[in-house]
C-alpha cells in the first residue's frame, strides 16, 4: 500500500509540473543573454559559408557592431542577409550597389531604392551559391559567397579588388581576386578603399589612398593590395569612411586615414584607461569619430571631431584636448555607462547648429540585450530617444525589445538599426542623403522612434 501510494505522489508531481511547463514554447526569448556565435568564432569566413551552403541557411551571428556581417549600412543604403543566403538591399543606387543590375541616377532629382528589395542582380541561385555576410560601402557593396568573396557597384581606384579601375560601375558580382589565397575573418569595404583581415592577423587594404586611408604610410593607390603597418598582428578590424582602427594582439588600438596624423602617416595607437574589447565600426567622415568598448564594458570614444553635437558622450560640447585619447561615454546620470557590448558610429546633423559640418553620433548595445543607448547628433531623430534634440550623453532608445535579443548592431549617417533574435530588423533615423535609405518605403521619411523595416525570413 505504502509503496502504491508513493507511485501515484510521483505520478501527481510529474503531472503537474508537465503541465505547468506545457507552454515553454510560446515563451520569450531570454532577454538578458545572447546565444548568437560572434563571426570572430568562426576559423574564417569561408568556414561559416561552408556549413550554410551544406544546410541552406545562414545561421544568426553577431559582430557586436562592425558594419559587415548579416546587417549593413553604408552611407546612404543597406542590405541585410536573409536567412535563404540572399541579400535584401535598398538606398542610393547611382552606381548599381543595390544589386539590381541597374543604376538610379541621383541628380537632378534625388532618386533611389526606398524599401528591402531583392538583389536580384547578385543573388545565386537556391542550392548552387549562397551567401552569408555583406558589406556596404557609399558606391559599392560586397558580399561573402560560398563561391569566394565578390562585389559589384562603383569600380573607381580598384575598390572591388578586382584589378579594374573604370568609371564603369559593375552592375554583377566580380571575384575579389585580391583576396585569392588568403584565409579571410574580417572585410571592410568603405569610400573608395577596402580592407581585409586574413588568419595570420595580416591586415591588407587596397585602393584609393589621397589620405593615406590603405595604412601603409603612403598615398599611393594600388590595384593589388598592401599591407598596413600595424607592428603586430591583428585581431579585430574596423573601417570607416576615410579611417580604419585595429585592435591588435598586444592589446593596442592603431588606427589611420585622413584623421590621424599628417597625411601621410603610419597608423598611431590609440590610449584607453582600459584594455579594448572591441571597437565599433560604421561611416564617420571627416572629421573622425571612432568608439570602443573596454573590458570593464565602459565605452570610450576618441577622434578629432569637434564635440559641437556632443559626440563624445562626456556630458560637455567642449572638444578633447587629444585626437588619441578616448573619452569615457556617460549615461543620464553623469556616470560612465556601462554593460556594453556592442557599439557603432555614423554621421550626424543636428537641429541646434543646422549649418554646421556634418559630425557624428554613437550607439551602444548593453549586456540586457534588449536596450539601446545613443548620443551625439540628433537631426534625423536617430537618437531614437522620441526627439531631435542633441544627446551629450547617452541616452536611452524608447524602444526595448524584452521578447527577442539584440543579435547585432549597425549606425551609419543619420541611422541605426538593430538585428534581433527572431529575425526582425528595426531602424530609426532618417533618409540623410534623400536616397530611400532608412529603408522604410519613403526616400525622405524620418522617424525618431525605431520601425521595423523587415524579418530575414520575409519572402
Amino acid at each position: 500500500m505504502k509503496k502504491l501510494n508513493i507511485f501515484w505522489f510521483f505520478i501527481f508531481i510529474s503531472s503537474y509540473y508537465l503541465g505547468s511547463c506545457s507552454p515553454l514554447n510560446n515563451l520569450a526569448d531570454p532577454s538578458s543573454a545572447n546565444s548568437a556565435k560572434s563571426l570572430s568564432d568562426y576559423a574564417s569566413i569561408q568556414e561559416l559559408a561552408d556549413q550554410s551552403f551544406k544546410s541552406g541557411i545562414v545561421p544568426q551571428y553577431t559582430t557586436n557592431g562592425n558594419k559587415s556581417g548579416l546587417i549593413t549600412l553604408g552611407d546612404a543604403g543597406g542590405c541585410v542577409v536573409m536567412t535563404v543566403g540572399k541579400l535584401k538591399c535598398w538606398g542610393q543606387n547611382d552606381y548599381a550597389q543595390v544589386g539590381l543590375g541597374t543604376t538610379i541616377p541621383i541628380t537632378p532629382t534625388p532618386g533611389g531604392v526606398s524599401s528591402p528589395t531583392w538583389a536580384t542582380a547578385v543573388n545565386p541561385i537556391s542550392g548552387q551559391d549562397i551567401i552569408v555576410s555583406v558589406v556596404a560601402g557609399r558606391s559599392s557593396t560586397c558580399a561573402f559567397f560560398f563561391s569566394g568573396y565578390k562585389c559589384w557597384g562603383n569600380q573607381n581606384s580598384g575598390v572591388l579588388g578586382n584589378s579594374v579601375n573604370s568609371t564603369t560601375p559593375a552592375t554583377s558580382p566580380q571575384f575579389t581576386t585580391n583576396t585569392g589565397g588568403k584565409i579571410v575573418k574580417s572585410v571592410q569595404l568603405n569610400d573608395g578603399y577596402s580592407c581585409i583581415l586574413d588568419n595570420t592577423g595580416k591586415v591588407t587594404c587596397w585602393g584609393a589612398n589621397t589620405n593615406g586611408q590603405l595604412g601603409d604610410g603612403t598615398t599611393t593607390a594600388t590595384l593589388t593590395g598592401v599591407a598596413a603597418s600595424l607592428g603586430s598582428n591583428a585581431t579585430l578590424l574596423v573601417g570607416h569612411n576615410s579611417d580604419s582602427c585595429a585592435l591588435l594582439s598586444n592589446g593596442n588600438v592603431k588606427c589611420w586615414g585622413k584623421d590621424f596624423g599628417t597625411i601621410p602617416s603610419l597608423p598611431v595607437s590609440i590610449t584607453t584607461s582600459n584594455a579594448v574589447s572591441l571597437l565599433g565600426g560604421g561611416t564617420v567622415n571627416f572629421p573622425f569619430l571612432g568608439c570602443a568598448v573596454l573590458i570593464d564594458s565602459t565605452v570610450q570614444c576618441f577622434g578629432n571631431s569637434p564635440n559641437t553635437f556632443g559626440e563624445f558622450g562626456n556630458g560637455t560640447k567642449t572638444a578633447p584636448s587629444s585626437t588619441t585619447t578616448g573619452i569615457t561615454v556617460l549615461n543620464s546620470n553623469l556616470q560612465p555607462l556601462t554593460g556594453a557590448v556592442m557599439v557603432g558610429s555614423g554621421g550626424a546633423n543636428s537641429t541646434a547648429y543646422p549649418q554646421a559640418t556634418i559630425y557624428a553620433f554613437s550607439c551602444a548595445v548593453t549586456d540586457d540585450y534588449t536596450s539601446v543607448y545613443c548620443w551625439g547628433g540628433n537631426y534625423y531623430g536617430n537618437v531614437g530617444n522620441g526627439t531631435n534634440t542633441d544627446s551629450n550623453v547617452a541616452v536611452k532608445v524608447t524602444q526595448t525589445w524584452p521578447n527577442s535579443a539584440i543579435i547585432d548592431l549597425a549606425v551609419s549617417d543619420g541611422r541605426a538599426c538593430v538585428l534581433l533574435k527572431n529575425n526582425d530588423v528595426w531602424c530609426w533615423g532618417g533618409n540623410f542623403y534623400g536616397f530611400g535609405e532608412l529603408g522604410n518605403g519613403s526616400l525622405t521619411g524620418t522617424t525618431n522612434v525605431p520601425i521595423k523595416i523587415l524579418n530575414r525570413n520575409d519572402p
